[in-house]
């Protein structure tokens, strides 16, 4: 949403792994449908790195890390 007030990305990134975290066996198959609506390529790329990259199911499920990738690919380019 471009009218959410946060001051940056990586806020909404953290605030649904906090609701993955809360729930992770039932909301692990759902989280790609999340993490699509998260501007990736505007969180920090030391974020994306740490926390991101790192997140278990991130890891785990191809169309989050396929979303990673693009954000990777964008701050390379």
């Amino acid at each position: 949403e471009d009218d959410l007030r946060v001051a940056s990305e990586d806020e909404v990134f953290e605030a649904c792994l906090r609701w993955l975290n809360h729930a992770p066996e039932q909301r692990k198959t759902d989280f790609h449908s999340i993490l699509q609506y998260i501007r990736l390529a505007f969180i920090s790329p030391y974020v994306l790195m740490d926390k991101v990259a790192t997140c278990k199911i991130v890891q785990e499920d191809g169309i989050c890390r396929e979303l990673l990738h693009e954000a990777l690919q964008f701050h390379l380019l």
